[in-house]
């Protein structure tokens, strides 16, 4: 799977197939993204839920504290969304692949991305980023079937941050 994903070509991209590519994944862990350079922009997908562990993330639906450094204190999001995302941070070079292809490219944008489970990590995933770039990081974020990640004062963080560059795809009835 993971070869395959690093070597796959689109046939109908003309011309937009990526230069570099990586996945990340955990050892041991059961998330994990994508990033590639396409064209003139870095992506990071992020995968929904596709088995049973990620399904167990999913409904580990308790709010925890977001203890990010920088972030006001009342910022809440949810546990199984967190343990993902730290997953990835923590036990693959995430971050670190990133910064290597916005260096190797430096006119591309980001776009960050993600399905479900994935759309959620995508959005904290950002947030973080956001921290550690500063106020001038500014990426594009498109999500599909996002669930709620965080409580109120997270969505309105979220939104005074990223809200114009966030671009969601839902059902009529997703949350």
């Amino acid at each position: 799977e993971k070869s395959e994903l690093e070597k796959w070509a689109c046939l109908h991209c003309k011309g937009q197939n990526a230069t570099t590519s990586k996945v990340m994944k955990p050892l041991l862990g059961d998330q994990q993204a994508y990033v590639a350079t396409v064209g003139s922009k870095v992506v990071v997908a992020f995968r929904g839920s596709s088995n049973i562990r990620n399904w167990i993330k999913d409904v580990e639906f308790r709010y925890t504290p977001l203890n990010w450094t920088g972030l006001p204190g009342n910022l809440k999001v949810h546990n199984g969304f967190l343990a993902a995302s730290d997953q990835l941070e923590q036990k693959t070079a995430l971050l670190s692949e990133v910064d290597k292809q916005l260096a190797s490219c430096p006119t591309c944008k980001l776009l960050v991305t993600g399905h479900s489970l994935g759309a959620a990590v995508a959005l904290l995933f950002t947030a973080k980023m956001g921290l550690i770039k500063g106020r001038s990081f500014r990426p594009e974020i498109v999500t599909f079937g996002s669930p709620r990640v965080g409580n109120k004062a997270f969505a309105k963080y979220w939104s005074g941050l990223y809200g114009a560059s966030h671009t969601r795809h839902v059902h009529n009835r997703d949350p």
